[in-house]
């Protein structure tokens, strides 16, 4: 039994004429905004780099001050 269904699959196996299907194409990337109007990757990192610019402006003024 196990032989005859092993040459059937054989036979229907040579017979069979199929291709794979193509794969669907993916959602085309957005091009790339400018930097200002980015989404941030962390609200961590947001508030690190604005404390950061603050910090900055603040030792940057008070240098121009003196």
């Amino acid at each position: 039994m196990a032989t005859d269904i092993a040459e059937l699959l054989g036979e229907s196996l040579a017979k069979a004429t199929w291709k794979p299907e193509s794969r669907q194409a993916g959602k085309p990337k957005p091009q790339q905004k400018e930097e200002g109007d980015e989404r941030p990757r962390s609200l961590i990192k947001l508030y690190e780099r604005k404390r950061f610019e603050k910090l900055s402006l603040h030792t940057h003024s008070e240098k121009v001050a003196a």
